[in-house]
């Protein structure tokens, strides 16, 4: 009993310690509950008051998470001079809260005290060293802001959505601007940029579109992605040695950019850096190694585009150029080997366009709708010519094909009217859907020997055709390949097209097939009621001569005509009578040995011709 008397004593005495007596209160072991104000020790815990006007108590030096949340009635607020801090969420959504007088001494503010408030002006005090993220995001009343000398970070989604924040002033010694500091800020004119910034992150300028021209600093080592998407008040931008790329996004949207300076050292320009710009001109730096999509796309003013290359740039990626209106020609760097998908799509106005020797790869619907393109050479290097290539490319009258290409895929060159021919290099194996459909003026055209296939509809519509020879390598001619084909009178199949779909030839009414004896070939034609001329048998024969006098030693080569079929590939055989006097090889050539007269005859089948050669 005595030993416990001991310890309460002893207990007593610590709590009567703990009270100091100097005009603050400093309470460890209890709660202070007053009339307006719950505070524990000296951190103000939860305000129950209904003041518009709030003057916090002297003593306190942190105001607690979430201690005014979403008051409505608080209009101002005083901070007493031993504040410290100003915890998380700690006035968030006081959306009435006009004023608020902060005190010498305060250190830091954090994550999204501020939130939503109605803040108007706010001083921020020279003591201060930390403002968390989103500390004032979303103060739509906020006008402007002046960051005080001892803050060298913006953090996270500072001003985030502040609508009417107009200016900020940054400190010297700002080193980081974080992602979204600034988005939303729509009403934001002006900003500087200190000399000491090393980083701007994501986003951070995104949607400020009354921003105007923004110096980068010449030590910025880092920009983010979307950095300064959709300022639209931007006219030109300049992007600092220091800063080897450009992120994706970076400008995008930047509807007023006439201007973009770009420096030797760049190496990369990212996707959509620079998309919507009306600049008219854009020069291509020689380091650069890769342009990525939609880098420039919708420049709707571009008229001309400068590569500085030595050799490095490699790659344009998909819709680079898309879309530019104003784009006459393009020459691409012999470098390049990559082009991708819709490229050049889009560009009405492009009539020349020079493709890089060692280019590898064309993307889909590359040059689809370049309604102004004239001719174009497809290097040896592009295996495949993919979908839509070239589209609606209503004035190409000339395409180049180099060897090494073996597919052409669907729509390649459909709608191309003005192409009136087509010489297709012997590497050819298939040719895709509608690959030609809707080439009006295409007259004369020669498929490659080894082809294998032709797609549907690869060349309906193709009225102004009038013969096709579908070489022996052909398997598959699938259905309505030459549909459409109005003047399409004389078509040669092959031995191997055992595979010939539908309708092939459906609305080429005058159309005769010729073809060697097959009966599915045979078959084919009967069914669909064409016409059908067995080619490996001869009806006619004719000779160039039928007598011819040579001197001794002298040559001749006679000319055969096989009619009925004309297009005649059945054997020929040549014979002399006498070759003693005169003989003849293969081809018909003759050679005068002595004088005489002899018989020269050329039989095809079951017919023959004959040439009295009297050699003097």
């Amino acid at each position: 009993m005595c030993r416990i008397k001991k310890i309460l004593c002893f207990l007593l005495s610590l709590m009567m310690l703990n009270v100091i007596v100097s005009g603050n209160i400093k309470m460890t072991f209890a709660d202070t509950i007053s009339e307006d104000f719950i505070i524990e020790g000296d951190t103000l815990i939860y305000y129950q008051g209904n003041a518009s006007e709030v003057v916090i108590p002297e003593g306190i030096t942190t105001i607690g998470e979430s201690a005014f949340v979403k008051n409505s009635n608080i209009t101002s607020v005083t901070m007493p001079k031993s504040l410290k801090k100003i915890d998380k969420y700690a006035f968030q959504l006081c959306t009435n809260l006009k004023t608020v007088n902060l005190n010498k001494g305060l250190e830091s503010i954090e994550y999204a005290a501020f939130h939503a408030c109605g803040i108007e002006n706010i001083l921020l005090p020279k003591t201060l060293t930390f403002i968390g993220q989103q500390a004032f995001a979303d103060c739509s009343n906020l006008n402007k802001i002046v960051m005080p000398d001892s803050v060298t970070q913006v953090s996270v989604g500072l001003f985030q959505d502040c609508k009417s924040l107009e200016e900020v002033v940054l400190s010297d010694g700002t080193t980081f601007i974080g992602t979204d500091a600034f988005f939303g800020c729509s009403s934001l004119k002006s900003i500087n940029m200190p000399d000491k910034l090393k980083e701007i992150s994501k986003g951070a300028f995104q949607h400020c579109k009354k921003l105007t021209n923004v110096k980068l600093p010449s030590g910025l080592k880092s920009l983010g992605e979307w950095a300064f998407f959709d300022c639209q008040a931007f006219t030109e931008v300049e992007i600092p040695k220091s800063l080897t790329s450009v992120p994706a996004f970076a400008f995008a949207d930047c509807k007023n950019v006439k201007i973009i300076k770009l420096h030797n050292r760049l190496t990369k320009i990212g996707e959509a850096a620079f998309s919507d710009a009306k600049i008219t001109n854009i020069s291509i730096p020689a380091n650069v190694k890769e342009i990525d999509s939609y880098a420039f796309d919708n420049c709707k003013k571009l008229k001309k585009v400068e590569f500085k290359s030595t050799g490095k740039l490699k790659t344009l990626g998909e819709s680079v150029f898309s879309s530019c209106d104003s784009l006459e020609t393009i020459t691409i760097p012999d470098s390049v080997e990559v082009m991708g998908d819709f490229v050049f799509a889009e560009c009405p106005k492009l009539k020349k366009a020079k493709l890089p020797k060692n280019l590898k790869e064309l993307g889909h619907s590359a040059f689809v709708n370049c309604k102004s393109l004239e001719e174009i050479t497809i290097p040896s290097g592009v295996k495949i010519i993919k979908e839509n290539t070239f589209f609606n490319c209503l004035e190409l009258k000339k395409v180049t094909f180099n060897k090494g290409l073996r597919q052409i895929k669907k729509e390649a060159f459909y709608g191309c009217g003005k192409i009136e021919k087509i010489t297709l290099p012997n590497t050819v194996t298939s040719i895709g859907d509608d690959a030609f459909g809707s080439c009006d003026a295409l007259k004369k055209l020669k498929l490659s020997s080894k082809l294998k296939t032709i797609g549907v509809r690869a060349f309906d519509w193709c009225f102004s055709l009038e013969t096709v020879t579908i070489p022996n390598s052909v398997t598959t001619i699938k259905e309505n390949a030459f549909s459409n084909c109005f003047d399409l009178k004389n078509v040669v199949i092959g031995d191997k097209a055992k595979n010939i779909g539908k309708n092939v030839f459906e609305n080429s009414k005058e159309v005769v097939i010729y073809g060697n004896n097959k009966p599915y070939i045979k078959k084919y034609a009967k069914s669909n009621k064409i016409k059908f001329v067995a080619r490996d048998i001869a009806k006619k024969i004719k000779l160039s001569n039928s007598n011819l006098e040579l001197k001794k030693g002298k040559t001749k080569t006679l000319k055969v005509t096989v009619n009925n079929p004309k297009y005649y590939n059945g054997s020929i055989k040549w014979k002399s009578s006498n070759s003693k006097i005169a003989t003849v090889n293969k081809n018909g050539k003759i050679t005068a040995k002595r004088k005489g007269t002899v018989r020269i005859t050329v039989t095809a089948g079951k017919v023959k011709a004959t040439c009295k050669v009297v050699v003097i």
